[in-house]
């Protein structure tokens, strides 16, 4: 069952590292696009290293192209998860991409040919009526409801179809090498960003900031590493499951989103009022409970 430990360390990583995309990309960076292109900077360096210790783990078969189609599908999911990021809070957006689930469960039914019995249907329903209700922020729009959570649930869409296609792939190549492929082959793909003037300027001057750019390089040091973790549980577990037990992260996002927003508000400050606690409450519970449901019945 180490699907289960890669899943939960996972977890807890990737909570750290949103709160810290959310501090980027508010703070830090006028373009979100500017953020995705240094991020995948960092990020060469520790695929690099990886592909020079297991360079004999890249064996081209129909699992390699499968690999490149994961890459694609996680090129998208990183544009749209950052650009709710900008718009919106962490605690909300975390809750929202967790709808994955019934992406998850859908696909892995078609593909993969899992079951779900009805008892993980219903707790997939939670789990979207958790994140209805983390939508709801009534302190930015007057309907209540900010476009940005739209960019989450794209990006939630197209995880989904990543980590299916992902599990496919690990069939047989190692999990952590079919992360590389797909990041090796859309790394052209960032540069596209670099056509826009200011993208560009912008780039520049982080890449030439030491102090900004070790800040990234740690968070793409804790990124890679969480990273990693999901994959290796993707290629030893059921996609559903796994991406259910994820289903966890909400939680401790909302967790160090309050302490954050209390102790560190220059850093981050998002809303909590008792109304919206109320709602980030109800929702995360729900969300929780159903990935609960679903990793244990």
């Amino acid at each position: 069952m180490s699907w289960i430990f890669y899943s939960l360390l996972a977890v807890f990583v990737f909570s750290f590292v949103n709160l810290f995309d959310k501090f980027f990309v508010s703070k830090k960076f006028k373009s979100v696009y500017s953020f995705v292109f240094v991020l995948n900077v960092v990020y060469f360096i520790f695929y690099l290293a990886y592909f020079f210790v297991f360079w004999k783990t890249f064996v081209y078969s129909n699992s390699f192209l499968w690999a490149i189609a994961s890459g694609f599908f996680y090129f998208f999911m990183w544009i749209f998860w950052f650009k709710a990021l900008s718009g919106g809070e962490v605690s909300r957006s975390s809750a929202i991409f967790f709808t994955q689930p019934l992406f998850n469960s859908v696909l892995a039914v078609i593909f993969l040919d899992e079951s779900l019995s009805t008892m993980k249907w219903l707790a997939v329903g939670m789990i979207v009526i958790g994140a209805i209700f983390s939508s709801i922020e009534s302190k930015k729009t007057k309907s209540g409801f900010n476009t940005a959570y739209f960019f989450a649930l794209l990006a939630t869409i197209f995880a989904s179809v990543g980590n299916t296609i992902v599990k496919h792939a690990t069939v047989v190549l190692p999990a952590l090498t079919v992360g590389s492929i797909g990041y090796f082959f859309t790394l052209p793909f960032y540069f596209i960003f670099l056509k826009d003037k200011g993208v560009s300027l912008e780039v520049k001057e982080k890449l030439t900031n030491l102090k900004e750019l070790i800040l990234i390089f740690f968070r793409g040091m804790l990124g890679f590493t969480a990273i990693n973790l999901f994959m290796s549980a993707i290629g030893s577990g059921p996609v559903s499951l796994v991406s259910a037990l994820n289903g966890g992260q909400p939680l401790v996002v909302l967790i160090l989103s309050i302490l954050a927003s209390i102790f560190f508000p220059k850093l981050i400050k998002e809303e909590i009022t008792e109304k919206s606690l109320a709602y980030k409450i109800v929702s995360v519970l729900l969300i929780v409970t159903g990935a609960v449901i679903i990793s244990l019945f």
